[in-house]
């Protein structure tokens, strides 16, 4: 145990053991969280620049993400762009527009 003599005015300094202790719980703690971060940046997290604009669409206009979307996938289409048609498509699961019937059972 340690010995620390209370001194008017003075501050308790740990031991080089209890830092050190104390070094390897923040190492841990600090891998722990950036393992979290570097997780939560996945591909599959739903965000895209075609999600960030149909939510300003939708605060804009008001209309439903899902109609503003299949508008812009038939634009797509019409264009013959198929990386916009592939990305509008993800951003339509990540809003959960596509199969809408299959998921809701009807």
């Amino acid at each position: 145990m340690l010995k620390v003599e209370i001194v008017k005015n003075s501050f308790y300094i740990p031991s080089t053991q209890t830092l050190k202790k104390w070094g390897v719980v923040i190492i841990l703690l600090l891998l722990v969280a950036s393992g979290v971060m570097l997780m939560s940046r996945s591909r599959e997290s739903g965000h895209s620049y075609i999600t960030n604009q149909v939510k300003i669409e939708v605060q804009a206009t008001g209309k439903d993400p899902c109609d503003i979307l299949s508008e812009w996938l038939a634009e797509a289409k019409r264009e013959k762009d198929t990386q916009l048609a592939r990305k509008i498509k993800q951003a339509q699961k990540s809003f959960a527009c596509r199969n809408r019937q299959k998921r809701q059972g009807g």
